[in-house]
């Protein structure tokens, strides 16, 4: 199984765990157009809750994260930047 991206976004001073009623996403911008894409991280921009996202779409996730995961079979890693999750997820999926 390859990595991917997890994403926590949480409004409350470091605090790691979902805030809202629905806490989990799927590919959220799946057969989405751009025009409502971008609509959605601005509604996501402007949210005060927490939200948690598992993506493949980078533009999303480096928009509205703030906290990344990357996730294999054998570990789950925190990470502060998109860059460093994924470069994880990556090196873990061609090892």
């Amino acid at each position: 199984m390859a990595g991917r991206v997890l994403f926590l976004r949480s409004s409350v001073f470091g605090l790691s765990a979902p805030l809202c009623s629905s806490p989990l996403s799927a590919e959220p911008t799946n057969h989405l157009d751009l025009e409502t894409i971008d609509a959605l991280i601005s509604a996501i921009q402007n949210f005060g809750g927490g939200l948690l996202f598992v993506s493949h779409d980078q533009n999303f996730l480096q928009s509205v994260g703030n906290e990344f995961w990357g996730v294999t079979n054998q570990q789950v890693k925190r990470f502060d930047s998109f860059e460093a999750s994924k470069k994880f997820s990556y090196s873990a999926s061609n090892a």
